[in-house]
């Protein structure tokens, strides 16, 4: 049940917006170096998941839910608005 609830605030919070905001702001070869770390990131989590439920039991989907949220605010507060805007 908790794996839904973050899939689900995650899909329909800060998730995906790195992805646009990165081909919105960067040239291709940022774009390109963003995506690898990105991705990078995507695997040490992967990876790093099951030997953290094992280790922190339930509370592994706390700390996500605690990193989603510190996401969320970094994507209001810090990420500028780009509407309008032109490549330059």
């Amino acid at each position: 049940m908790l794996v839904v609830a973050f899939i689900f605030g995650f899909e329909f919070g800060p998730g995906p917006i790195v992805w646009l905001y990165l081909s919105e702001i960067c040239n291709d070869q940022a774009t390109s170096v963003n995506t690898v770390v990105n991705w990078a990131w995507t695997l040490v989590i992967s990876v790093g998941t099951p030997p953290l439920v094992t280790a922190l039991e339930g509370y592994v989907w706390l700390l996500f839910g605690i990193t989603c949220t510190l996401g969320f605010f970094f994507v209001v507060f810090v990420m500028k608005e780009t509407k309008g805007l032109t490549k330059d």
